[in-house]
């Protein structure tokens, strides 16, 4: 199992970097104020090439491979993981419907454990503006529902367009193959983890450095046991996430999908441990906006309820599937 990158995709992991540092970061908050990303922030990723990394297939010359592709999502993720979501879903989300029979465009996934009795509507779901919402089941049903959208002011990723969805009507209905359906739940899974380790990333950066800058009782923070105990804790989660995330790219390529539903679970927890400590490290700091990391607490929690969450996820890692 070999997760080394070669010299061409060290360089698309830099390009995403590139991207998020400049593009990003600086507008983090007025992305966030706006409910959305402006069009030119879109037009600049297309022409960046990133997101054609989001297809299955790519130029067979010049391979990248998933690890290669989970570090760049992590690095869009670091700047800003309600942009990276946004960013994300438009490369990945349109081939991944075309290979479960479904035209057209396509602006957000769900999965549900029975499409025939799910609820409506859905409260909370990042449409980025779209209309066209692809539903995918346990038992391989799908579905590709119009919806009306209410925009709504969501706990976090308000840069992806979180709105409200009510059900006008199915476009398209029928069933996935069932490789083709493991394979959808997989990426949904897989991409989303990699979100989640690069907003844990940055949080644990942020943090680092202001336990080392703050000073108590005459020492900074970081020299005091309990704190350098806390971020080595921290510390030990994101590497753990990025391994999982790894793994579950490097067996995802290999055609086997199981592995994205453990990273997907462990990145959630780590996840959630990580912004919520970082969080508390700033001390009464860490809840204002001077600070990115309550921000990135927001969109951990929200991040996590998506794709069916965990509970969804749990029953497949009991029952042995995805």
């Amino acid at each position: 199992m070999d997760f080394s990158l070669t010299e061409e995709e060290r360089m698309v992991v830099q390009m995403a970097g590139q991207f998020a540092d400049g593009e990003l970061a600086p507008s983090m908050r007025t992305h966030e104020s706006a409910s959305t990303l402006p069009q030119e922030i879109l037009t600049a990723f297309e022409e960046t090439g990133i997101g054609l990394l989001g297809a299955p297939d790519i130029d067979p010359e010049m391979p990248v491979s998933f690890a290669a592709r989970v570090q760049a999502v992590e690095r869009l993720a670091q700047a800003d993981g309600a942009a990276a979501l946004q960013l994300w879903r438009s490369a990945w989300l349109p081939p991944l419907a075309t290979s479960l029979g479904i035209d057209g465009p396509v602006h957000a996934l769900v999965l549900v454990r029975d499409r025939a009795i799910m609820s409506w509507p859905l409260h909370f779901l990042p449409v980025g503006g779209g209309d066209r919402v692809l539903v995918l089941d346990d038992a391989g049903s799908i579905g590709l529902a119009h919806v009306e959208t209410t925009p709504t002011r969501a706990l976090g990723l308000s840069a992806a367009g979180p709105a409200a969805c009510a059900l006008l009507e199915w476009s398209q209905e029928g069933t996935a193959e069932a490789q083709a359906g493991d394979m959808a739940r997989a990426t949904a899974r897989l991409w989303g983890a990699a979100i989640l380790t690069g907003i844990a990333a940055a949080s644990l950066t942020h943090a680092s450095a202001y336990v080392q800058e703050r000073e108590s009782f005459g020492k900074p923070l970081s020299n005091h046991q309990g704190i350098a105990f806390m971020i080595s804790d921290m510390a030990m989660r994101v590497a753990g996430m990025r391994i999982m995330c790894a793994k579950a790219a490097w067996h995802q390529e290999s055609g086997d999908t199981c592995a994205s539903t453990d990273a997907w679970l462990e990145c959630i927890e780590g996840g959630l441990f990580v912004t919520s400590h970082a969080v508390q490290l700033l001390g009464g700091h860490g809840y204002t906006r001077d600070h990115p990391v309550e921000k990135w607490m927001r969109d951990t929690r929200a991040l996590s309820l998506l794709w069916g969450g965990v509970d969804l996820a749990l029953d497949d890692a009991a029952r042995g599937e995805i």
